[in-house]
């Protein structure tokens, strides 16, 4: 299937894993359990097992083929190779890489793990220890075990490339690195005794030579010759070098440079070079003395470790960093008080920039004689600045070591609803993505008002049974704000469906997802995050106050050092969220476009579990009545391979986000450019020529998403067995490709109306069968459960389910209730390159005269043609029609206003397969591109020239000159990065280009 293979060159990515750093698991980064009682002295540990002579001076050499290491290895499935957690043990126990040498082997060899387990304990059995490969499928003993180090030999099962590889002791399971598996690629790192200082500081090993054979020789024969000639072993290779590592027997500089004079006066030697240590730039840290927070505070989410490991891997110019983006924040408060020593340096200079953070807030009324700290206090859990012996932001301690590419907040003042619906419109539409609301109201059905303080005696619930008392409203006032939310959340999904609100859990100790009486966390969409709080003490659990339930999507510290007031403390989940916040913004500055679902994968799957996750409920005489839940339990699709966490409550870990993101990052599929860097002076202005190339072969877009849309009225029954067998192909094609493709269906038949359709046949305009899912069998077994309905008249309601795809606005009949349509959601992704299949039989209902379809209906209540080819263009998606036998005009029409082809459905699957497959591959042929930039919150780019490339093909290359200015950056000396992104085909993100701009 040549075209099919051709187009998956041309449309995807395949998948693949890049290299990366061994990580030390910091201690406390996920909760240890031990399934076993474990036990060995300390003598034990000292003298375990050493390798016999024989498996020594092999460690050095690779095992004959086929020959089988001395420990019997385990190939088990990734479910049966996971414990089950008993009682007992040693419940501390802590397993953790440190490093392993050599980092790439082949079956046979020795290879050695540094670890740190900690909290051994008198439990601690060495035999029960084993180490893991891709997840636990395959696992073996180790041939020596010490006090730091686990030696193993590469199992011969393994198959040749990356594999993760972990220490597993019981159902307690280390952090994972990738070894690679090779028979080419082996170098072992220099023995720590071996090295000595040379004349610059730098460590050299004084034993290890790597020599290059020149081409034409042999290259074992050669090192044989050497090694015979100077003593030592050949210990490391790298085959595509022509490379060998030895082991010499010399003890000084001199003596190694004299082996290495004789070696490379040799004729089939290339050079020899000496093994020097790699020098880092020093590593940056944060001093926390001076900012301490509330005692367990920073420890309960490990908020330290995620500024060392964002400072560790991420720098605008810093060689081999990771370049960040440039992010903004909106938070949904009144005020910040600049006078409190927390944010004093932000109105220092009149820039309000601190540590490259723009912080926008209106400052206390000093006048106010009872001022509200809530604004400072919240925004300083973000970006409150260090060495004032108070709270140290997250967001300003990275910015503390220059790591950011500078951050935006925003303090918006919500008055009253209608002018926090304009703050929240306007941040949008500015380009901010991430809004902080620390607020909540509880509905109250009737308050006493006899008394004088206002208490609710009919609304919600506490846990305990009371009446809840805090954060009150009126009915009326609440369904008024949650119009307002709800509009407001309607509007990101529609419009900015990468947009993320995170919302406090609240006070009231009552369940914060029941819309009738809570108000903001309630909302069920994926784009608002609810926070819970959570205690700070050794096994946090749910802070009391803290409101509850499956709506509570993660819990984090509530009780903080305050920013502002007299108070030394604060606790709410007000204080919760806004640390949820700056992780968010933090993960989105090393990838700019993780959506709002995965955004929250990465949040829970690296989740410190919470043990005591359950909520009683009781009634107000003490009696249990029922349970609930903290947070939504984990689930088996959370937790990797540590099975214990399902069911457990969710903590935020602030460093598991961070290196979960650097991962993604790491391994992402989408192209990235040289990076354009640059340095401003004053108010100049630069233009830069900034180049950009489609490939000539392979990869273009980074996603690709296909919507199967089928006709299911009574016509199309005699086609809809072709069409699921067709549609399999198709699915099965993709999935076996490995690469990033997602697939649904929906289905339609006409409204349920009169002369259109019939109710009691079970029409329907649209239905969302299956979203978008990377799961292909989700698709296949909702393409084999459609069935046809009736549709009484021959047009159909295609326009109002391809008006559906584009934007999941749903429809309301309000004269024929059960003919309406609910929003929904396609699972579009951002960036991708968008397509839909529709497959009928017969023209389309349209209630515009004149304009497209000849079924001019007007009464009709879906959308005009114009609408729905507007909607599908700004979505950025193309029509590929699927007819059978003959043509269907209407489809020919809108498939060629939106840029698709048309195919007929025949009896041969192969044949449509090819024919899409090629069609997919010409779109890809000629794009429109065009260059835009993410993350550009200072206004530095003046202008982009020109607007649009056109028809540019495969291998061509075209310019944009690209102005930059300061834009509202302020004075002083500052660096700012974000990207610029390569658009082709109205919205598929093909590239994208780092930007670094350095203010003198």
């Amino acid at each position: 299937m040549n075209a099919l293979f051709a187009f998956l060159l041309v449309i995807f990515i395949a998948l693949t894993a890049s290299t990366v750093q061994c990580q030390q698991l910091r201690r406390g980064s996920r909760p240890i359990q031990s399934s076993r009682n474990l036990k060995a002295s300390k003598s034990d540990n000292k003298t375990s097992k050493a390798a016999s002579p024989k498996s020594s001076k092999e460690a050095s050499k690779k095992s004959p083929k086929g020959s089988s290491p001395s420990k019997k290895t385990s190939s088990k499935s990734s479910k049966s190779s996971k414990s089950s957690t008993t009682s007992g043990g040693n419940n501390n126990l802590e397993l953790g890489i440190i490093d392993i040498n050599p980092t790439s082997a082949g079956p046979g060899h020795l290879v050695q793990i540094k670890h740190n387990i900690l909290n051994q304990g008198n439990d601690f059995n060495q035999s029960d220890l084993e180490v893991i490969f891709n997840g636990g499928q395959l696992s073996v003993g180790p041939e020596s075990f010490t006090e730091n180090t686990v030696t193993f030999l590469v199992p011969n099962d393994l198959e040749q490339g990356d594999t993760t590889l972990a220490l597993r002791m019981g159902n307690t399971v280390s952090n994972a690195v990738l070894f690679f598996v090779s028979d080419g690629i082996s170098i072992v790192s220099p023995d720590p005794g071996k090295i000595v200082l040379g004349e610059d500081g730098v460590g050299i090993a004084v034993n290890l030579v790597m020599v290059f054979v020149a081409d034409g020789f042999d290259v074992d024969t050669v090192t044989n010759e050497i090694t015979s000639q100077f003593g030592g072993n050949v210990v490391g290779q790298i085959d595509a070098l022509r490379a060998r590592q030895l082991e010499v027997p010399t003890e000084t500089l001199g003596e190694l440079q004299n082996i290495i004079d004789q070696i490379t006066a040799r004729d089939d030697i290339e050079s020899a070079v000496m093994d020097f240590l790699h020098t880092p730039e020093e590593q940056v840290t944060v001093d926390w003395t001076a900012d301490p927070g509330s005692p367990g505070q920073h420890e309960s989410n490990r908020v330290r470790e995620g500024v060392q490991a964002y400072i560790d891997n991420i720098h605008p110019t810093r060689e081999g960093a990771i370049v960040p983006g440039f992010r903004s924040i909106v938070v949904l408060e009144s005020a910040v008080d600049f006078t409190q020593d927390d944010f004093s340096g932000y109105r220092d200079d009149g820039s309000s920039r601190s540590g490259g953070i723009g912080l926008y807030a209106a400052g206390l009324d000093p006048d106010d004689t009872s001022p509200s700290f809530h604004g400072t206090n919240v925004v300083g859990m973000i970006a409150a600045e260090l060495n004032d012996g108070r709270d140290a932001g997250l967001l300003r301690a990275i910015g503390e070591a220059d790591a950011h590419g500078g951050f935006n907040i925003k303090v918006a003042k919500p008055v009253a609803t209608h002018t926090w619906a304009a703050e929240v419109a306007m941040g949008l539409e500015s380009g901010a993505r991430l809004f902080n609301l620390s607020a909540g109201q509880h509905k109250c059905l009737e308050f006493d008002t006899g008394g004088t303080t206002k208490t609710c005696i009919d609304g919600p619930l506490t846990s305990i049974g009371d009446i809840v008392q805090n954060n009150l409203v009126s009915v009326a006032s609440f369904e008024a704000w949650q119009a307002v939310f709800n509009k407001v959340v309607l509007l990101m999904e529609r419009e900015y469906p990468d947009a993320i609100m995170v919302v406090s859990a609240g006070n009231g100790d009552t369940d914060t997802g029941d819309e009738n009486v809570r108000l903001y966390s309630s909302n069920p969409s994926n784009q608002v995050i609810v926070v819970g709080a959570h205690t700070n003490d050794a096994m946090p659990a749910r802070a009391s106050y803290s409101n509850y339930g499956e709506r509570v999507d993660i819990a984090a510290s509530g009780t903080v050092m305050a920013s502002g007031g007299d108070s030394t403390t604060v606790e709410g989940t007000s204080y919760a969220a806004p640390l949820v916040v700056a992780t968010i913004a933090a993960m989105r500055s090393i990838e700019p476009n993780l959506s709002p679902v995965e955004v929250l994968q990465i949040l829970r799957s690296t989740a410190i579990t919470i043990e005591n996750n359950a909520v009683q409920l009781q009634d107000t005489d003490g009696s249990n009545i029922d349970a609930t839940v903290f947070t939504r339990e984990l689930g088996p699709d959370e937790v990797g391979v540590d099975d214990s966490r399902v069911g457990k409550g969710a903590r935020l870990n602030v460093e598991g986000a961070i290196l979960e993101t650097v991962e993604r990052r790491k391994n992402r599929t989408l192209r990235t450019g040289e990076t354009v860097e640059l340095s401003l002076t004053g108010s100049e202005m630069v233009t830069r020529a900034v180049e950009v190339t489609i490939p000539s072969e392979g990869v273009v877009f980074d996603k690709v998403d296909i919507m199967f849309l089928v006709d299911v009225s009574g016509s199309y029954s005699d086609s809809i067995e072709l069409f699921k067998d067709q549609a399999t192909d198709l699915v099965n094609a993709f999935k076996s490709s490995g690469a990033d493709v997602h697939t649904g269906i929906a289905s339609f038949s006409d409204f349920p109306i009169g002369e259109f359709g019939s109710s009691g046949s079970g029409d329907y305009a649209f239905r969302l069968d299956q979203r978008l899912t990377a799961d292909s069998e989700d698709t296949i077994t909702a393409i084999n459960a459609l069935r046809t309905r009736n549709g009484s008249d021959s047009p159909e309601s295609q326009l109002e389910a391809l008006f559906q795809l584009a934007t999941g606005s749903g429809r309301e009949v309000t004269d024929y209730p059960a003919a309406s349509i609910e929003e929904s959601e396609s699972g579009w992704r951002l960036g991708s390159f968008r397509v839909i299949f529709l497959a009928t039989d017969i023209g389309f209902h349209n209630p515009e005269s004149g304009v497209g379809s000849a079924y001019y209906t007007p009464e009709y209540p879906g959308p005009t043609w114009t609408e729905t080819v507007g909607e599908l263009k700004l979505s950025g998606i193309r029509v590929y029609g699927l007819e059978r036998g003959y043509e269907v005009p209407d489809v020919r029409k809108i498939v060629d206003e939106t840029g698709g082809e048309t195919f007929q459905l025949e009896s041969n699957s192969d044949g449509i397969v090819d024919a899409i497959t090629a069609a997919l591959n010409n779109a890809a042929a000629k794009l429109d591109v065009r260059l835009v930039q993410n993350g550009d919150f200072a206004k530095m780019v003046q202008g982009i020239e020109p607007d649009v490339h056109k028809d540019v093909e495969r291998g061509q290359s075209v310019n944009f000159d690209v102005t930059f200015s300061r834009g509202y950056a302020g004075d002083g000396e500052q660096v700012f990065a974000f990207r610029l992104e390569v658009i082709g085909s109205e919205a598929a993100l093909i590239e994208e280009i780092p930007v670094v701009i350095n203010l003198d």
